[in-house]
Parts: structure tokens; C-alpha cells; sequence
């Protein structure tokens, strides 16, 4: 028989917010017929904290390796990894005086989703948003 522990009432509405500042990223899967990993809404995050870092700036400060950053990154773009449309959340701009490094922002798309996620964060950081009845 396994016992059942309780979740009190500030861990059950930390839960519930964060589960509604994901759903934006629910929402565009769910629209685009995706499947959102948790690496590719790391390395969104990751875009949006450090714009105009390079695949291994980005891989560092998000404690991955280059080729999981590179591979995320692909998928996020216009055309991802294999060729097929990408999610177009992350514009990559070749740097002038060396083509091997890439520069890597948000996209329009990508910027407003990421403010989605943000002001559904601001909400609960000031107390505004409770768990639904």
C-alpha cells in the first residue's frame, strides 16, 4: 500500500501557476501540432535571458552541451534541424567577420509568446494569481 502525501496549499498554487505560464507554450504546440520538450523551452528561455549569444555562450550558461544547444536552437529557427519547417521562435544572424559563429535572438513570434510566459510570471510573483477553485 503506498501512502499518499499531501501537497499544502503554497506548493499546490506555485504548481498551478507555473502550469499556467506554460500553457501559452501548450497553446502554440497544441496549434502547430508539436510536441514541446523541455530542452526546446529551456533553450527559448535561455534566447530570451542572453540575446546575441552564440550556440556555446548559450550551451553554458544553460549547462548543456554545444551540440544539445545547436540541435534546440535548429528547432526553433524557420527550418529546424532536418529541413522541415522550424517553430520560428529564434532568429540566428551569422556574425560579419566570421561565418562559424552565430548570433541568436527572439523572433516577433518568439518575443511575444516569451512575454506571454513573463506576464503570467509577473502575475504570480505579485501574489495576483491563486489556485482555481
Amino acid at each position: 500500500m503506498t501512502s499518499i502525501i499531501p501537497i499544502n496549499d503554497d506548493d499546490r498554487s506555485a504548481l498551478y501557476n507555473l502550469s499556467a505560464a506554460l500553457r501559452p507554450l501548450r497553446n502554440l504546440a497544441n496549434e502547430l501540432e508539436i510536441t514541446l520538450t523541455l530542452p526546446l523551452v529551456e533553450t527559448l528561455l535561455a534566447v530570451a535571458i542572453h540575446p546575441d549569444k552564440t550556440i556555446g555562450e548559450l550551451a553554458k550558461a544553460a549547462g548543456v552541451r554545444n551540440g544539445t544547444m545547436g540541435r534546440c536552437l535548429s528547432d526553433l529557427t524557420d527550418i529546424n534541424r532536418s529541413g522541415s519547417p522550424g517553430l520560428g521562435l529564434v532568429n540566428q544572424q551569422k556574425y560579419p567577420y566570421d561565418n562559424r559563429h552565430t548570433r541568436n535572438r527572439l523572433s516577433v513570434k518568439g518575443r511575444t509568446l516569451v512575454q506571454k510566459i513573463a506576464g503570467v510570471m509577473d502575475l504570480w510573483c505579485q501574489g495576483n494569481l491563486r489556485v482555481a477553485a
